[in-house]
């Protein structure tokens, strides 16, 4: 039986957007990521956020098989 791997909520992409809406003095709804905060606490004067998303859907019903883990 293969074990189920659960994300870790408190290190995801959520936590990164946390942790900018922090910097900027809003007050985050989830957990941020205290390395980045770190980072976040010089003087910034601008925030670039690039996310590079490869598994939409369409990737997955293209290319996995009815029984994968993903389609289920």
């Amino acid at each position: 039986m293969n074990k189920v791997i659960k994300p870790d909520y408190h290190n995801c992409i959520m936590n990164i957007s946390s942790s900018i809406l922090k910097y900027f003095a809003v007050q985050p709804r989830y957990s941020t990521i205290a390395i980045l905060d770190k980072f976040l606490s010089r003087d910034y004067k601008n925030i670039v956020l690039m996310i590079f998303d490869g598994m939409g859907m369409d990737m997955i019903e293209h290319n996995l098989p009815e029984t994968s883990f993903f389609k289920k």
